[in-house]
């Protein structure tokens, strides 16, 4: 890689990396007001309400978001092509989160959720509402590698957020308005990318195609579907904690989720940043293209070791002094969740191999095996062994999605071969002796 187009890669990341620090530093301190403010029940209501919510929001993001970057990625696109992606993204997004949030509040509603819950998953499909709209945006800024606009509104919109939640703190008040400081973000988020938008020469006249909504339909429906059967993996376990357990359990499980998905953000602003290069290598050269593969997924596996290790030996204490003794309880959940991190690094990277190689049909279904793993296991665990069952059920089913269903199929065999390979660095291992040499 040239070491102009290197040095951007890596201001690109630069930026995204301080953003998503940035953020989480102020997202993970107002979330520790909050749960000490809320306590354990009320904080599980949230929690739940959220979660709820969320298995449905694959309807608003309709599995276009690497498609997007993949269609903008060209660097000599007329500006009437974009406008017609752009328009036809936004649109697309606009109804399926609708939908999505009728499908949410309907089911909510017919399930016997009482009216608090459905006042605060009103706020929440908002809250995805504009953030669907608003990712149109990233999207467009990452295929250009230009993080940098994307972080400041990204900035500007937790800054507001956070000063927010810390208000509502400090004037003790009602559950319901902590849901409505999400959709209070995203709406600053939006706003704050559409100006970068249009700062930077992107066009403000869209243009809505039926032709190109097919084509994009068909590309990100097996990534659509993938992302349904994600993220019932991912939050199914809360929903049934509730329904087993109650709310109180959900705000033990909930914390150490958070504590345990802080760190998503590493392997995604990786991967996000280098997909425009992988995608250039796999036109340009198969080698190059396999090499960077491997490095990545050596990279992602022992970041979630890094990461897993000493979150496992010091979870109890980091529960007690950061959330409090009511918290206790979400230590075992912290030492076992933390590993299933380990999987998700690297399914975060695959995933963009994944969209690479237009596999996205074997994404779902290998997805989908998991899911019904995930959901079979928290049914049989939860009222048996309480919220360490949840998550180790998810653990195993992080497993199955990343290393062993893929395994099955010959097709996406290759990256789950190099992903248990990946265990032993030998790619960043042999990076490491020729930095050394060139000393």
């Amino acid at each position: 890689m040239p070491s102009r187009l290197l040095a951007r890669f890596l201001r690109n990341t630069s930026w995204m990396l301080a953003s998503r620090i940035a953020r989480l530093a102020a997202a993970f301190g107002v979330s520790v007001l909050v749960a000490r403010h809320l306590g354990r029940d009320d904080f599980g209501r949230l929690s739940f309400a959220i979660s709820f919510v969320m298995l449905f929001s694959a309807l608003g993001s309709l599995g276009l978001d690497d498609i997007l970057v993949r269609e903008l990625e060209p660097a000599d696109m007329d500006s009437t092509t974009e406008r017609e992606i752009l328009g036809t993204v936004a649109v697309l997004r606009g109804g399926g989160t609708i939908l999505m949030a009728l499908l949410a509040l309907g089911t909510a509603f017919s399930l016997g959720h009482g009216r608090q819950a459905l006042l605060m998953m009103t706020p929440i499909c908002l809250f995805h509402l504009f953030g669907n709209e608003a990712r149109t945006f990233e999207r467009r800024f990452e295929a250009r590698v230009q993080a940098k606009w994307s972080s400041i509104a990204q900035l500007a919109a937790i800054l507001v957020s956070s000063t927010s939640s810390v208000a509502l703190v400090v004037a003790h008040s009602s559950l319901v308005w902590f849901a409505w400081v999400k959709a209070l973000e995203s709406c600053v988020l939006l706003f704050g990318l559409s100006i970068c938008h249009l700062y930077t020469g992107g066009p403000f006249r869209v243009r809505f195609s039926g032709r190109r909504a097919a084509t994009l339909l068909r590309a990100g429906l097996p990534l659509l579907l993938t992302g349904v059967f994600l993220l019932v993996t991912m939050r199914i376990d809360q929903v049934m904690i509730e329904h087993f357990l109650g709310p109180g359990p959900v705000g033990c499980y909930a914390v150490a989720v958070r504590l345990s998905e802080a760190w998503y953000f590493v392997p995604s602003v990786i991967a996000a940043s280098l997909f425009p290069a992988i995608l250039a290598a796999r036109r340009e050269d198969p080698d190059i293209y396999h090499s960077r593969l491997q490095r990545i997924y050596e990279m992602m596996t022992w970041l979630g070791i890094g990461v897993a290790v000493p979150t496992t030996i010091l979870s109890p204490w980091v529960i007690r002094l950061v959330y409090g003794a009511e918290y206790a309880a979400a230590a075992p959940v912290l030492s076992l969740y933390a590993w299933a991190g380990v999987f998700v690094f690297q399914g975060i990277a695959r995933s963009k191999w994944i969209v690479a190689e237009n596999l996205q049909r074997y994404a779902l279904m290998f997805t989908g095996l998991a899911t019904s793993v995930n959901v079979l296991l928290n049914w049989i665990l939860i009222p048996r062994v309480g919220l360490p069952g949840a998550a180790g059920a998810t653990v195993v089913s992080c497993a199955c999605q990343t290393i062993l269903i893929p395994a099955l199929f010959a097709p996406t065999r290759p990256s789950a071969t190099a992903i248990a390979r990946s265990l032993v660095p030998s790619v960043l291992l042999a990076d490491l002796r020729a930095w050394r040499t060139r000393r």
